[in-house]
């Protein structure tokens, strides 16, 4: 008898323990008020894993996404209500990286654009009919971290995501202190590594709010062409 009891415990639990398995890694559905299917995914250990798809009222997809641990990961697919694609982008670790895509419902590129971890360094536009109508570029500085520890020293990279063809790129620029008037000149020309990256350190010694000062550009017909960034740290104690 006690074995069977125990035998009877052990089944409880077995089911229990299933169930909540199966209710943590099932499909789960969305639907609108009106009944329609709203989205679909999988969870797993309560995050959304794998592929989700969110659809229109009609039925028609409206977008398609792969999921890691509850972020998006790689390409994420948009459409408008008729199936066409509307906008094509990708993602690493929740945040967009690399090439975007936007499209007319006509199948034309509407824009392109670059992210480089989530920050915007390349855009452009076209019209109706295909052509561009506008180009820029957003040189960005990345590091390590948001927040500097006094005396350590730290790589920083100035990122180019589209340089023109046979165009030496050179940079230069100046930590100051946040909202201080200042210029560029006090920082040494540095080339683009790989035409696209110029790195080098930094190290400060003293506490409080900073900005990189920088430009970034290339001879032209004996004018420098360049654009200006600027990126924003603090620096505390450790």
């Amino acid at each position: 008898m006690k074995v069977l009891q125990l035998f009877s415990i052990i089944l409880c639990f077995s089911f229990v323990f299933s169930c909540n398995q199966k209710k943590d890694d099932s499909m789960t559905k969305k639907y609108y008020p009106s009944g329609e299917l709203n989205m679909e995914y999988k969870t797993v250990n309560g995050e959304v894993e794998g592929i989700l798809k969110a659809y229109y009222k009609n039925g028609q997809l409206q977008s398609e996404s792969n999921h890691v641990a509850g972020k998006k990961e790689g390409l994420v697919v948009m459409y408008f209500p008729s199936g066409k694609i509307m906008a094509k982008e990708n993602y690493t670790k929740g945040t967009r990286h690399g090439n975007s895509e936007a499209y007319y419902e006509n199948g034309n590129l509407k824009s392109t654009s670059i992210f480089h971890h989530g920050d915007l360094v390349y855009s452009e536009k076209y019209d109706l009919k295909g052509t561009i109508t506008k180009g820029i570029a957003f040189p960005i500085i990345t590091q390590k971290k948001d927040t500097f520890i006094v005396g350590e020293t730290y790589d920083v990279l100035v990122y180019h995501p589209k340089p023109k063809e046979n165009k030496k790129y050179t940079c230069k620029g100046i930590m100051t202190e946040k909202g201080k008037e200042t210029s560029v000149e006090d920082m040494p020309w540095l080339t683009m590594k790989n035409e696209k990256e110029a790195q080098f350190s930094i190290t400060l010694n003293e506490t409080g709010d900073f900005q990189f000062l920088g430009i970034l550009g290339y001879e032209e017909e004996d004018n420098f062409v360049y654009d200006k960034f600027h990126t924003s740290f603090h620096v505390k104690e450790q």
